[in-house]
């Protein structure tokens, strides 16, 4: 749930979620921390603190979650155990994925004929 809110944040490239993954463990950390450790975050923009702080303001996480499930959409991202092997050694691989079906099954045939969105 904190993952698929941190994937929303306006702004977040894959160079952004990295420099976040090396001063916080998951993206729950990131979540349950102060609006003051975020922005004084070293090599975190100002406007990327600010986004991160509002979107936890505005950001509804059982609400979206559920919508998300309700969809029938699938989530992932790098914290997933079920993240594609083969994405995580690219360099700047996406920080989330969303699909449609069933992701094991996909992964077994191969990723690349899954529906990503």
């Amino acid at each position: 749930m904190y993952r698929y809110w941190l994937a929303n944040i306006p702004g977040m490239t894959p160079s952004k979620y990295e420099f976040i993954y090396r001063n916080c463990s998951c993206a729950e950390e990131l979540y349950m921390l102060s609006d003051r450790a975020i922005e004084k975050m070293t090599g975190l923009s100002q406007k990327d603190a600010q986004s991160i702080v509002l979107s936890r303001k505005k950001w509804n996480l059982q609400q979206k979650w559920q919508e998300l499930m309700e969809s029938g959409a699938g989530f992932v991202s790098w914290e997933d155990d079920t993240y594609p092997e083969k994405l995580k050694n690219i360099v700047h691989p996406p920080y989330a994925l969303y699909y449609v079906g069933k992701l094991q099954e996909n992964l077994q045939s191969g990723w690349q004929r899954q529906t990503w969105m």
